[in-house]
């Protein structure tokens, strides 16, 4: 089992109310926890037949949040503080861990390549908006946990959710140096002077989504649609950037063929970016090279989907969330319920593995935040 695609599954058998899927998201809890390094962190993949574990080619960072995020949300839908007694210790040690990722002192976490489900060729790094916003998340369930135990909560995530906007929707009104701490709070004084030029040019764009990531005085402007969904399920977006946000994906079109591409366009792999790595796809397997708009260079991801008709049924936006969880049931339909990882982003191709969990996961997630979007906030704020 990979220790995200179980959270996520076990995010949307917890909304399903269904006691059985219930107690197996319970029991994804357990298994992720198991994992757990002595400085907090959970590993990427689990090998249920065999005890054993491993942490991905590049590392992995996104498991250690998508635990505390589970622990979080098997607590807000079961109430029972006896699991959260038993599972505060990692999920604070996890919480250290993230926060000693932060390398920068921002405030914000930075990683290397391939540390989160973009995972092979195609890869963000510095400071990512998908991992911060997971970040936060954590930092919101953690927060939960804490309280149930009598805890003091790790992080401040209105704090965190500051910083987050700040770095990763620009503004001409304060700068970078804002987020560094022990430094004169003055751009004339901050000893970067690239990335304020970066900040100022990024800043001076008009915006409808969040950066994709920061690399020092390298402000990346791709569309990361998961990342700009997660940020609108958990409230970091006040009202305006999420209409923006959503605005902008109905305009790209990113649910054709199906639901969702993961950019809004794909990366030009054949300039000189750093979010690809040549070596890397050389030695792929056809079946995950990051070609234009396939697998994570802009291919449709049905769990992606169910993620976005959340964050629309979030926003208030039910109708368009319906017809766009109608759509995702017809991708998911494929091959006789053939639950693919992907399909090409034009042709609609299935590619990569079938029968993916976190398909139908997600799904239940997004139907039951139709149906009780109250519910389903819970589980993100």
């Amino acid at each position: 089992m990979w220790s995200r695609d179980g959270a996520i599954s076990s995010l949307g058998a917890l909304a399903s109310g269904e006691t059985e899927l219930i107690s197996g998201a319970i029991r994804t809890l357990e298994s992720m926890s198991a994992t757990a390094t002595p400085l907090g962190q959970i590993a990427a993949v689990i090998h249920l037949d065999g005890g054993s574990w491993d942490w991905g080619e590049g590392g992995v960072v996104d498991a250690t949040a998508w635990y505390v995020i589970l622990a979080g949300a098997v607590l807000t839908t079961t109430g029972d503080t006896t699991i959260a007694r038993n599972h505060w210790g990692p999920v604070s040690k996890a919480m250290d861990w993230l926060r000693h990722q932060d390398v920068t002192g921002s405030g914000l976490v930075s990683v290397a390549p391939s540390t989160d489900w973009m995972d092979s060729s195609l890869v963000r790094s510095g400071r990512t908006l998908n991992l911060n916003a997971l970040y936060h998340w954590a930092g919101v369930a953690s927060a939960k946990v804490a309280r149930a135990v009598g805890a003091e909560p790790p992080l401040d995530p209105m704090d965190l959710s500051w910083r987050i906007n700040t770095l990763f929707w620009p503004s001409a009104d304060q700068g970078p140096e804002v987020l560094m701490t022990g430094l004169a709070r003055t751009p004339e004084k901050f000893p970067h002077s690239a990335t304020v030029r970066a900040h100022d040019e990024a800043a001076g764009r008009g915006r409808a989504h969040y950066l994709s990531h920061v690399i020092h005085a390298h402000y990346d402007e791709h569309c990361d649609v998961l990342a700009n969904t997660i940020l609108i399920c958990t409230d970091v977006t006040d009202a305006a950037r999420a209409g923006a946000i959503l605005d902008h994906l109905t305009a790209r079109s990113v649910d054709k063929p199906y639901p969702t591409r993961v950019w809004t366009k794909p990366v030009d792999t054949t300039g000189t970016t750093s979010m690809f790595l040549p070596g890397v796809e050389s030695q792929l397997d056809p079946r995950w090279r990051n070609l234009p708009h396939a697998y994570h260079n802009g291919g449709a991801w049905p769990y992606v989907g169910g993620f976005r008709a959340t964050s629309l049924a979030l926003a208030g936006r039910v109708e368009a969330a319906k017809g766009l969880l109608d759509h995702l049931a017809d991708a998911n339909r494929v091959d006789s319920w053939g639950f693919h990882e992907w399909f090409h982003g034009e042709t609609g191709e299935a590619g990569g593995a079938r029968s993916q969990t976190w398909n139908a996961g997600a799904y239940l997630l997004a139907d039951r935040a139709i149906r009780d979007p109250e519910s389903v906030a819970g589980l993100f704020r």
